[in-house]
């Protein structure tokens, strides 16, 4: 077991080196050479491809060749072969260049074209050039914050968008129970979209509002036409009135709503 896991470790640690040997020109290539892999199977390189494959098992060879030279520094072979092999990164480098121009025109097209998905695509590949070429990568930066921005816009149209909702009469319809700080148990029937009927039930009495509502900002606004009261003889006695609540909406969704009665100052708490 600790055989294998010492094997693992030095596995993972040769995972990312690189050939000691012209490391100033070998370096760069092989940091590209995933990032070109993984962009060659993307649809947007489609006519890069074959480029692109040829780089990365050019590179691929390329390393290898350069591993066995850092081993081989005295072997007769070396010199000559250090000598193929610098000629072989220099054509790498070039082609490297002309392969990061073209991620680079591809990336900013996605940009000026607002292909959003397109450029987070080609942004996950991590391809060196998005960090080296200052004039993409302050591209890259603006494009975000504006995407960002936009976002932000939109959650913040959104959450307006469901506020209204949720003290619109298309939630509100129908009827909501509950109980008010004053141990009573009500009921809020929102009839249509001006009409409410308040119940109030307690152990002596039972008392019904009706009147229109609104609701502004985070207030609904209740003006009262009519009040019944009904005690324990069971004769209700009805008035009209005239007279303003006023409950602030401490929470709402489509199951729940939680008010603050402002002349009672007390709670009332309702449910589907």
């Amino acid at each position: 077991m600790h055989r294998l896991l010492m094997l693992l470790l030095l596995s993972l640690a040769a995972y990312g080196r690189t050939p000691e040997i012209y490391a100033g020109i070998g370096d760069p290539v092989y940091a590209a050479a995933e990032p070109v892999r993984t962009l060659s199977t993307q649809k947007a390189f489609r006519d890069d491809k074959p480029l692109f494959t040829s780089f990365v098992q050019e590179a691929a060879a390329a390393k290898k060749e350069g591993f066995w030279l850092d081993g081989n520094r005295r072997h007769a072979e070396t010199k000559q072969r250090a000598e193929v092999y610098l000629r072989t990164l220099r054509a790498l480098s070039r082609m490297n260049a002309d392969i990061s121009n073209r991620v680079k025109k591809h990336l900013l097209d996605a940009i000026n074209g607002r292909r959003v998905n397109t450029y987070y695509a080609i942004k996950k590949s991590a391809h060196p050039v998005f960090k080296s070429d200052g004039e993409l990568h302050r591209a890259m930066v603006r494009f975000e914050r504006k995407l960002a921005r936009e976002r932000g816009q939109h959650k913040q149209v959104k959450a307006g968008k469901d506020a209204a909702y949720l003290r619109s009469y298309d939630n509100l319809r129908g009827t909501w129970k509950g109980s008010n700080g004053t141990g009573s148990r009500v009921t809020y029937r929102f009839s249509d979209k001006k009409r409410l009927t308040i119940v109030e039930r307690n152990a002596e009495q039972i008392q019904t509002f009706k009147g229109n509502w609104k609701i502004a900002s985070d207030v609904l606004q209740v003006s009262l036409s009519e009040i019944t009261n009904q005690k324990g003889d069971g004769v209700p006695h009805t008035r009209s009135a005239d007279i303003r609540l006023s409950y602030k909406i401490l929470k709402i969704d489509s199951k729940k709503i939680e008010l603050f009665d402002q002349r009672r100052q007390t709670e009332v708490r309702l449910a589907r």
